[in-house]
Order: C-alpha cells, then structure tokens, then sequence
C-alpha cells in the first residue's frame, strides 16, 4: 500500500522507494495545496480536506466536492472516516457536517460559528463522534444530541487537541495537562512526567504492551508503559523535537510528521526523510 501525507505545500504519496507529489492546477489532483487533513476510507478511498474543499480519491482519480455539491464552506479544516465509508468533517468556521459520497447531512454543533475552533473528530465503536476543541470536548449522540465535556467532567483540560482510540476501543484524548481517557460516563486524568501539554496521541493496534505514544510540538515523543516513560526526540535520530502528527500502518511502524521531514520507527530502528 501507499503512505500519503499532507503538506502545506500539496499532497505526496510514498510507495516505500519514493515520492510522488501532487500539486494543485494540475490535471486530476487536488483543488489547492494547502492540506488539511486526511482520512481512509472503506476500500481503498481516501478523504483529502483542504482550502480547496473535501476531495476523495480512489483508483487513481481525484473528485472533489465543494459548495455546489451541499458541502456548507469551501475551507474543510477537519475530517475523520466512518466505518460505512463517508466522512465527517468541519469548515474552517467549524460548520459540521457528515458527507456520505452524496448526500450532506449538516448538524448544529455548539462549536460552530468560531474559526479552527475545531481540532480532531472521531467516530468511536458506538458510532458516536467525538469533537476536540479549544472550548471542551462534545459528543454528538445517535439522537443528534450534544454533550460537552470539560475539567468538571474529569478532563485534564479543556483545551483537548488530539484523540484516540485504545487497543480496547477506548476513547483517549490529548490536551493541556495530559492525557484522558473515558469511562462509565466520565474521563479520567493521566498526567505525563515531564509534559505539560499533550498535542499528540497514537496507540500501536499490534502491541501487546498497550503503549501510549504522545508527545507536544517542541517536546518530542513520549511512550508510556509498565516500564515508565521514554521520551524520544532529535537526540535520539528524529528529524525534529517539532512533531506535529503521530500514524501507525497496518504493519506496525510508527510514522512521525515534523517541520522538516518524516520519521519512520519499526523494530526499534529510525529512519529519517527530508525535503528533496
């Protein structure tokens, strides 16, 4: 399979060899360079967010879909895949809306109406979506109800930027003072020595030890288990200590997105991609 990543400066797909990049203004890509998220999809789709709209691309074809289509802003900031094969996802004004390949079904979330107020979305194993934003964290039920969640419900903050989900299906999130996690209605706080903000969250679905991996732009990464706490950064042969995401592929390897390049991490050995 492929590895795609999204830049400011367009979209690139890895086959393991090399790099292929697609630039906006050119014939079957992307409709702007400035990516903002990504999300696989059922059979081999991918859900591209951009400045340019939400762009799905499968079998080698781009189509993008945008205000003509129903989709209320032409900016998606965020996105996140549903396991029926459609996608959720925000505008740059935080407008929330699920797209199905079809059909837009717009919701009123309380998080509307503020700019990239918006940080992650997740659909968890009860098909409930999870939205982390600057002001709390919701939860849109079956019913088309919302809940919001804060520091009174058990958060370590607020302020939640990233989410997950564990190898148990539970739902973990990152943000100012730590790390949460959900249970029986309400979170649990998990502070990380040395780490004050967590901006990054990934679980390993391969490991049998249940690490936690996160970590904060500028910090590096930290890996929690029953051994304590590792921290890893460019000391250690990252490209940078300014990590902004954290993926794991089917195989296990543990991919980091910097300011400066990739990491790939599998079998305990770091390899380093840079700009050409």
């Amino acid at each position: 399979g492929f590895l795609w990543i999204g830049t400011r400066g367009g979209l690139a797909r890895f086959d393991g060899a090399g790099f292929v990049v697609y630039k906006a203004g050119t014939p079957n890509s992307i409709p702007n360079d400035s990516i903002t998220g990504l999300a696989e999809g059922r059979n081999g789709n991918l859900w591209i967010s951009s400045a340019g709209g939400l762009t799905s691309y499968r079998d080698g074809h781009f189509h993008t879909y945008n205000r003509k289509n129903g989709i209320p802003g032409q900016s998606i900031w965020r996105i996140a895949a549903d396991p029926a094969g459609g996608v959720w996802a925000v505008t740059r004004r935080s407008e929330l809306f699920h797209f199905n390949g079809s059909t837009v079904h717009r919701y009123n979330c309380p998080c509307g109406g503020r700019v990239q107020e918006v940080n992650a979305l997740l659909e968890d194993k009860q098909g409930n979506l999870w939205i982390a934003t600057f002001h709390g964290l919701f939860e849109l039920r079956h019913n088309g109800s919302f809940e919001r969640f804060t520091h009174s419900n058990g958060l370590a903050s607020g302020r939640v930027y990233a989410l997950a989900l564990d190898q148990q299906g539970r739902l973990w999130t990152a943000g100012d003072g730590g790390l949460s996690y959900y249970q029986s209605g309400r979170f649990r706080a998990v502070p990380v020595p040395g780490l004050n903000t967590a901006t990054l969250l990934a679980f390993d679905p391969n490991q049998k030890d249940h690490a936690i991996w996160t970590g904060s732009t500028g910090q590096g990464l930290f890996r929690l288990s029953s051994q304590g706490v590792e921290r890893l950064g460019a000391a250690q042969g990252l490209v940078s200590d300014e990590v902004y995401l954290l993926y794991f592929t089917q195989d296990g390897s543990l991919w980091l997105g910097a300011d400066n390049g990739l990491n790939e991490m599998s079998n305990s050995a770091v390899i380093s991609y840079g700009p050409s």
